[in-house]
């Protein structure tokens, strides 16, 4: 769900990608919204708290314009405010109450200003990419252009572009032989990129869905109103994933 700013009437419309449920609908309908078959959104004078506040009520999250048009989102559970204790017993529930197939601990970190969620994640074996499978595609170094330098297994330090115009038995063997020791070192205790979008590259497609739900099911209660162009930042906590796999 989205909300925009209508600055001639100074209302605002409301958009969905899909169809909405009853709830929101009925929600929506309270705060005098109307329905507009032309821009196919619902619109009106309710304020964005009013709508925000509804929504979340109603289990939807939201989008909207953000402050300097920064954009902002609100988690459907993001109306609570909930903080430390409170905030990680929550999210705990619902991650038990989803019944995920891996071991799972949450824990907060409060500090003045903020607060922190930190959630471990012990996966099964078959999450995980093999190690085979992960040195034979030379392509995850290739793909990541940020290497500065490539490593072999003696030690030896190259230059990502000098590593990159070796003759081909050259330049597998000694991406390989990094990618061996970039997997035995981060294959552990790494930070997962779901909690920001992306997928891991150490993890099959199933691993990288479930810390979505994970992800999803913890950010359902934060919301994010920061722009970082302009160094404002006010969100109601921070979040790592932390992945481990089970012995």
């Amino acid at each position: 769900m989205r909300i925009e700013n209508n600055n001639k009437y100074n209302s605002r419309e409301v958009y969905f990608d899909g169809k909405p449920s009853d709830e929101v609908i009925k929600a929506l309908k309270a705060l005098k919204m109307r329905w507009h078959s032309t821009k196919k959104c619902w619109y009106g004078f309710a304020s964005e708290y009013d709508i925000i506040n509804a929504a979340n009520n109603a289990g939807e999250t939201v989008m909207t314009e953000g402050y300097l048009g920064g954009g902002a989102i609100y988690g459907s559970k993001s109306n609570l405010h909930l903080y430390g204790a409170e905030l990680s017993a929550a999210v705990r529930a619902d991650l038990k109450a989803a019944k995920l197939p891996c071991k799972i601990s949450v824990k907060v970190k409060t500090y003045s200003g903020g607060q922190s969620l930190y959630i471990t994640v012990t996966l099964p074996k078959e999450y995980y990419v093999s190690k085979e499978s992960y040195i034979s595609d030379i392509s995850r170094i290739r793909n990541s252009m940020n290497f500065g330098w490539i490593t072999d297994a003696a030690g030896k330090s190259y230059q990502f572009k000098e590593w990159h115009e070796m003759d081909q038995e050259e330049h597998n063997r000694i991406g390989r032989e990094f990618l061996t020791s970039r997997y035995e070192t981060v294959y552990n205790g790494f930070a997962s990129g779901a909690a920001h979008g992306r997928d891991d590259e150490y993890l099959t497609v199933e691993g990288n869905n479930l810390l979505k739900v994970i992800d999803q099911i913890v950010s359902a209660y934060n919301f994010d109103e920061s722009n970082s162009m302009v160094d404002y930042f006010h969100t109601n906590f921070y979040h790592t994933i932390i992945v481990n796999q089970a012995a």
